[in-house]
């Protein structure tokens, strides 16, 4: 097991339903100061609050799920400058390409994202810097103007 209590982040999941261990037992929305489990929707100011607290959007989907489609906060954080860690071989690889920044993992390889998450860390300014650069690229590609123009052609 790779355990890094010293590793300074904080972790804040959504999960909309209840969290279950293996052995049964229901778990507390916060283990520890370091990661805490939103298990309910959010207002828009609450998911707004949140975002503006992100310094990296993890997003470790399955390749089966996502490998055709892409993620709207996935969207939502290149356009917000914040860099991502994400599965590779995905559409979401291409838009981290295109207009984002972040790490790519292996599917279903939670000891790959493990690594990928302290490498996200001891580089976050660098990662940030990056993403940051390629904000206005994400915004220009998803704006209102660039749909249109795509719709018409």
């Amino acid at each position: 097991m790779h355990i890094r209590p010293d590793l300074n982040v904080k972790f804040i999941i959504q999960w909309n339903m209840e969290i279950f261990l293996l052995d049964g037992t229901q778990l507390k929305p916060a283990l520890s100061q370091k990661v805490v489990f939103l298990t309910s929707a959010l207002s828009s100011e609450e998911y707004d609050d949140y975002m503006s607290q992100t310094d990296c959007m993890v997003l470790p989907y399955h390749r089966q799920s996502y490998y055709a489609r892409i993620s709207g906060v996935g969207v939502e954080a290149a356009t917000a400058g914040i860099p991502i860690i994400f599965t590779k071989d995905t559409w979401m690889e291409d838009a981290v390409s295109q207009y984002g920044a972040g790490i790519g993992i292996e599917d279903k390889n939670a000891l790959d994202l493990a690594e990928k998450i302290e490498l996200m860390v001891s580089k976050i300014d660098e990662y940030k810097e990056k993403a940051m650069a390629r904000a206005k690229i994400a915004q220009t590609y998803h704006s209102p103007d660039n749909f249109l123009k795509c719709l018409w052609g």
